[in-house]
């Protein structure tokens, strides 16, 4: 996908998204609180609500993408979140530039607010 196809904006996840070059590999949708068992790997994390709407979007550098979940929930960024889902990357700078586009498409509440 080219930069071009994010100037759209929308708050409901597109299942599009996850074709991106940049994804290695993508998870179904989890319940927000059985995250433990994904992969120690770089990614993009995105938590939604049960309509799927987009609330927060953030990354996890190898190696720590259980704990940055962790994180980003003791941080309250998961309220009004059910689920969450992962983006898998090659590399760091693919998840650091794949979270830069999909804030820039979905602007997530949390990643804006408090």
């Amino acid at each position: 996908m080219t930069q071009a196809m994010y100037q759209v904006r929308s708050m409901y996840w597109e299942e599009d998204d996850q074709q991106d070059q940049r994804v290695a590999e993508s998870t179904l949708w989890n319940q927000m609180f059985t995250y433990t068992h994904l992969q120690h790997r770089a990614g993009v994390f995105v938590f939604a609500d049960y309509a799927n709407k987009v609330m927060y979007i953030d990354m996890a550098e190898p190696g720590r993408m259980v704990d940055s979940i962790s994180e980003a929930i003791s941080r309250g960024r998961y309220y009004g979140s059910t689920r969450v889902k992962v983006l898998y990357t090659m590399t760091e700078e693919g998840a650091r530039s794949l979270k830069r586009d999909l804030i820039e498409k979905y602007e997530p509440v949390k990643n804006y607010g408090p």
